[in-house]
């Protein structure tokens, strides 16, 4: 039996809302002026334009490792705080709650897996989850992590590791042929 499946106008209009800042190319913030382009900026970014044309939308959180992740080695040796937090937007649609993760752009693609969205359906999680955090737990992490001292920690702790991942995804965008 074959299915039909009809996108509506509001399922397009999220998925090509999906698709623009996907392709922002990832990088996260070395200076807390800088444009924050990482999970964190990006879902923010998503939530905010999903919103604006009256989706119901929230900003969630889960917990990650990086030494889990599958980044270059180079990276790997400059993790100092390994336990994390990632950001994804989740987005109502028909009743149900669908995870949208718009971290890798597609510039990536050649060399790490890169979301797309069917408009309908969960993307995958750009982390390896440990723990799904609930709503209220994500909106009282991410008031704090729009300050400065949140910022300041975090680069104390991880800013070389965030330096050489921007490089090393800047490199893979540049080589693409």
């Amino acid at each position: 039996m074959n299915t039909l499946v009809v996108y509506n106008q509001d399922s397009a209009l999220a998925k090509n809302l999906f698709i623009a800042v996907r392709d922002i190319p990832y990088r996260i913030p070395l200076k807390f002026d800088d444009p924050d382009n990482s999970c964190h900026g990006k879902s923010i970014l998503l939530n905010n334009l999903l919103k604006s044309y009256n989706y119901n939308s929230r900003i969630m959180l889960c917990t990650f490792k990086w030494s889990e992740l599958r980044i270059d080695d180079s990276c790997k040796k400059f993790i100092v705080k390994d336990l994390q937090y990632h950001y994804f937007v989740e987005l109502n649609l028909d009743g149900r709650w669908i995870k949208l993760d718009t971290t890798l752009d597609s510039g990536l693609k050649r060399k790490i897996p890169v979301n797309d969205w069917d408009g309908f359906s969960d993307t995958r999680i750009a982390v390896v989850p440990i723990k799904f955090l609930s709503e209220d737990e994500s909106r009282k992490i991410l008031k704090s992590s729009l300050s400065m001292k949140y910022f300041r920690e975090k680069m104390k702790s991880n800013g070389r590791l965030y330096k050489r991942l921007n490089e090393v995804y800047q490199e893979i965008r540049e080589n693409q042929e």
